[in-house]
């Protein structure tokens, strides 16, 4: 127990440099863990679509679907409102 005691007594400065070295190693790779988890979960903010988004986009199709379909021949629908509609909301999906 006596040697341990003057191994520390004789060592004290270097091992405390020792740890403080290895405590500042330790957290530098933790910030950039930190930084690349930030970029991350950005990115996956900014490439999420809203609600809003996604039925404006599926009225889109819908209504270009309508344009073709043979239910416009039959007087279902006008053409002219279907197209009226379909730009609409691409007037609506390019404001954003």
């Amino acid at each position: 127990m006596e040697t341990i005691k003057n191994f520390i007594k004789k060592n004290f400065t270097v091992i405390v440099m020792i740890l403080a070295v290895l405590t500042f190693f330790k957290s530098c790779g933790d910030s950039r863990e930190l930084q690349k988890l930030r970029k991350e979960v950005q990115v996956m903010k900014e490439s999420q679509a809203t609600r809003e988004d996604i039925e404006l986009i599926s009225n889109k199709v819908m209504f270009q679907f309508l344009l073709y379909e043979d239910d416009v021949d039959k007087n279902k629908a006008s053409l002219s409102d279907i197209k009226n509609k379909v730009d609409e909301i691409e007037t609506k999906l390019n404001k954003k």
